[in-house]
């Protein structure tokens, strides 16, 4: 859905809203104006690092990790 579509949807469900809804929103929208993600040098260096092994081509397909990880920890539930 294309973010007009979004805000037009969004609109219409605020207009219909009862108290509830409208203060679990507000509380959204709040916490969200006010937050911000501050990486340390070190995180910033394991994205980059991360970004260019994708761009090499070296990744991992889902399902062999998730194979790995229920061998490696079988007492864990995966979806």
């Amino acid at each position: 859905m294309k973010p007009a579509e979004i805000k037009q949807h969004l609109h219409q469900y605020i207009d219909k809203a009862d108290q509830r809804f409208l203060n679990m929103i507000y509380a959204l929208t709040k916490e969200y104006a006010n937050y911000t993600v501050v990486l340390t040098e070190e995180e910033k260096k394991a994205v980059d690092k991360g970004l260019a092994s994708i761009s090499k081509g070296k990744t991992v397909p889902h399902a062999k990790v998730v194979s790995s990880l229920k061998k490696k920890y079988p007492s864990l539930k995966f979806k």
